[in-house]
């Protein structure tokens, strides 16, 4: 069956922004910063299904495209249209050190929260399974971190020029930098798996007997291997689209050092060698994945088997004449 592709155009999508600032000097090089931030998106770009196929009795996979309203002259019929919206809040706290006295420190802490019934806009890409209902996918934005914490600081180590020369060689001049990164994990949901509304748009959310969230202060192992109470999910009924909502989950949190160490020795008058190492992710501690999130996955249902990438070193060595 053709596939449809329709624009309707409700006016340009725009956004409303608020920010206050309060700063305050503690030294001569040191700033303290608190802000207030606000967004307001309306009329953003979105999709939407309107061809969605109908359920009744005899419904199944296999006839779909029969039950389909404009059937059978098209398939599935996406809409782009003007009607997402987005709000978003926050808390901003910033220590900033300029550099001086051989070393500099900047530290930002932001607590927000970002709403939307829609975060990624791919082409041909639905992210509400209701065709009816736009409230439904209304929640926490997929990239909502609500606690991020980072700090970085770059300290330069003096030159020792009065020292003898391998003290000079070996520990005078280097530059030490560093990011450490504190933040909460990613929101997620939970899916069918199935297509039981029948409605050919392959979303179907779980079903809840309950709340699935688990302490987080068990051990490691047992949060990898039993994230969330998997028994409290099931399939979602004939006809529906799962009463579970978007995002209410959240995963792991990260913590996360890179460093970079450099120096530049002077070879000859014209002629200087830079000597650069890299760390990233310097302690190799294991920022895990999202857990398994479908119901029709059973065997990774809840638990966790990836993680981000363990530490990697690298190092760099650049000649100018």
């Amino acid at each position: 069956m053709p596939y449809a592709y329709f624009q309707e155009d409700w006016g340009v999508g725009y956004s409303q922004a608020w920010n206050l600032t309060v700063e305050q000097q503690l030294a001569s090089d040191w700033l303290l910063r608190g802000a207030y931030v606000g967004n307001k998106g309306t009329h953003l770009q979105t999709f939407r299904e309107r061809n969605a196929a109908v359920y009744g009795p005899g419904a199944t996979v296999g006839n779909t495209n029969a039950r389909r309203p404009r059937a059978p002259y098209f398939a599935s019929m996406k809409e782009m249209a003007d009607a997402g919206n987005s709000v978003y809040h926050a808390l901003q706290v910033t220590l900033d050190k300029r550099f001086a006295r051989n070393f500099s420190v900047l530290a930002f802490y932001t607590f927000s929260k970002s709403i939307d019934d829609e975060s990624v806009n791919n082409q041909f890409t639905i992210s509400n399974p209701h065709p009816t209902d736009t409230r439904f996918n209304r929640g926490l934005s997929d990239y909502d971190i609500p606690h991020n914490f980072r700090l970085s600081a770059v300290v330069k180590i003096p030159a020792f020029a009065g020292a003898s020369a391998p003290l000079r060689l070996l520990f005078g001049g280097w530059s030490i930098s560093n990011i450490m990164d504190i933040r909460s994990g990613l929101p997620f949901g939970l899916s069918s798996g199935r297509d039981n509304s029948f409605s050919g748009i392959g979303l179907d959310r779980a079903d809840l007997t309950g709340d699935p969230a688990l302490p987080s202060d068990r051990s490691k192992g047992e949060r990898l291997a039993r994230y969330f109470d998997a028994t409290l999910a099931a399939f979602n009924a004939a006809g529906t689209y799962g009463n579970s909502p978007r995002n209410f989950l959240r995963g792991m949190g990260v913590f996360n050092i890179d460093a970079a160490v450099q120096k530049t020795f002077p070879l000859k008058e014209t002629v200087q060698l830079n000597l650069r190492g890299e760390f990233f992710n310097l302690f190799n501690h294991a920022n895990f994945n999202l857990p398994g999130t479908s119901v029709s996955s059973t065997s990774t249902f809840g638990v966790i088997n990836g993680a981000n990438d363990p530490r990697i070193l690298q190092i760099g060595v650049r000649l100018s004449f």
